[in-house]
């Protein structure tokens, strides 16, 4: 979901993500060259302070390549940020508002067929790069993300900047301090993205249109029901409220006047009895080979 998120983001808000990528992705032919089109790089802590200090809005996956590239054994939409506390130790430090963010929709209809370890190319064990089933025209479906309420790391920088000042030195003292900041950033952060989650899992599931034949069905209908309304439309300054003749006589020969004319043929009336053709206008032929419309029945004039 990352190229939706980035388009989606840049589309509505004009604003640009930097993703930062795990080392890995980087070491894959082609990936590297993907990863760079969309304006990602390498995850490292130089890199990171390096895009926030210039100004950039840097989307991060607290998760890794493990949660990316997740395999069979995993849950949908687990987070897999173990210990990790990089991202909010560098938020803490240069200050940096989180605003939680997640999606829900891409595990749903990406089924993992099998799981490759990549252990011998990386030197990392137990990761692995998942086969995935291309999704059918009935699995594709919707992707929806959300968007939390920013969280902001002045309070933790403030606390940490006094211990700094204090010391003659980087001591035990501020990174202690950082270290415990950064593990209740990283927890507040989690349970705001696990909300997230299942928020959007409920909206999931009350969505009539999540499917791609539910919404191509809805559409269908969509287009017919405002054919059939503009029709009526159409239709209605020829007849009354009663289903009578009425409406501004009109000269014309525009399709739908051909088609009324047709509807009002002279034949299958019985004598005494206005039939249905008799609601539309009457067609004579002018002396200027044009039709005139008539609208209403006039005994004396027939």
């Amino acid at each position: 979901e990352m190229p939706l998120l980035i388009e989606g983001v840049y589309r509505l808000k004009n604003m640009f993500l930097r993703g930062l990528g795990d080392r890995v992705h980087f070491y894959l032919p082609g990936h590297r060259h993907l990863f760079e089109m969309m304006g990602a790089v390498e995850g490292t802590r130089p890199n990171c302070r390096l895009m926030l200090r210039h100004g950039f809005n840097v989307l991060v996956y607290p998760g890794g390549a493990r949660e990316v590239w997740k395999n069979k054994k995993n849950r949908k939409y687990e987070l897999l940020w173990g210990n990790r506390v990089g991202f909010a130790k560098i938020a803490i430090e240069e200050g940096c508002t989180i605003v939680p963010t997640c999606s829900v929709g891409t595990e749903d209809m990406l089924e993992i067929l099998r799981d490759i370890p990549i252990d011998w190319l990386i030197g990392r064990s137990g990761l692995s790069i998942p086969i995935l089933k291309v999704p059918t025209p009935a699995e594709t479906q919707r992707v929806y993300f959300w968007f939390g309420d920013p969280i902001s790391t002045h309070e933790y920088k403030r606390e940490l900047g006094e211990c700094s000042i204090k010391a003659s030195f980087a001591n035990d003292e501020y990174d202690e301090k950082l270290q415990r900041f950064a593990e209740a950033l990283r927890d507040k952060t989690k349970a705001a993205v696990e909300s997230g989650i299942s928020y959007l899992q409920k909206v999931q599931a009350e969505d009539c249109e999540r499917l791609l034949p539910d919404r191509v069905k809805l559409t269908a209908e969509a287009i017919k029901a405002a054919i059939t309304a503009q029709v009526e439309r159409s239709l209605k300054p020829f007849t009354n409220n009663d289903g009578t003749g009425g409406g501004t006589p009109l000269r014309s020969r525009s399709p739908l006047h051909s088609f009324l004319s047709s509807l009002s043929g002279r034949s299958g009336s019985s004598p005494g009895k206005m039939s249905p053709a008799s609601s539309f206008p009457h067609i004579d032929e002018a002396d200027d080979g044009r039709e005139d419309y008539e609208c209403g029945h006039d005994d004396d004039t027939e």
